[in-house]
């Protein structure tokens, strides 16, 4: 299995073990995703620097550095136990992974290949961490919504997706072997799908 392949075969395990949390347990499991990416954006920033070294860019890499700061600073708030915390620490850190992800923007436009290669890598980490976000928000809306069976029945359409998409990986490997640009598309393609799947619950 290829590095490529493995990564997209942890997330989804890791989405599933997301789904199949109870209601304690996923106040710490979101504790634990902040606390993975606050230790991801010290790295990042480490690598900012070391990229931009020899580049005209300080002003444009300072700016990403501060919105990463801002980042770590929310990630770093106490736990939220109930819906209300919830739903407000989400709103903040979406706001703030948004800021963060046009700053970068900025500075992949100066054209590096060095500093496209971080800014997409931001790009996919900060997605994964909003879709990680929409399951807990799912989690804690099964909670209390009035509509409580009919969130559950989604959350088992969601479930099921996920499954097709590990099953997929597990049953093609050798495919993904030979031809993993197609094959990367098409389980990305999916993966936007789901993704979609969980914000249309809340829009």
């Amino acid at each position: 299995m290829n590095e490529y392949l493995k990564k997209w075969n942890d997330e989804l395990d890791d989405l599933h073990v997301d789904f199949s949390l109870d209601q304690e347990e996923v106040v710490e499991k979101f504790e634990k995703h902040k606390s993975s990416m606050r230790e991801y954006l010290v790295d990042l920033a480490n690598k900012i620097d070391e990229k931009a070294k020899g580049l005209d860019v300080k002003d444009k890499a300072d700016n990403v550095k501060a919105k990463i700061e801002e980042l770590q600073v929310q990630l770093a708030l106490g736990k939220a136990e109930s819906q209300d915390a919830y739903e407000e620490q989400k709103k903040n850190l979406d706001k703030k992974l948004h800021e963060a992800q046009k700053e970068y923007e900025k500075l992949k436009s100066e054209g590096d290949e060095k500093l496209h290669h971080l800014a997409s890598d931001f790009h996919s980490q900060a997605e994964k961490f909003k879709t990680k976000m929409d399951v807990f928000r799912l989690h804690f809306a099964l909670g209390t919504a009035d509509a409580k069976d009919e969130l559950a029945e989604k959350k088992e359409e969601l479930k099921e997706k996920l499954a097709e998409m590990k099953k997929k990986v597990e049953e093609n490997k050798e495919k993904a072997e030979e031809k993993w640009d197609e094959f990367s598309e098409e389980l990305s393609e999916s993966y936007n799908h789901f993704k979609g799947a969980i914000k249309n619950l809340f829009s």
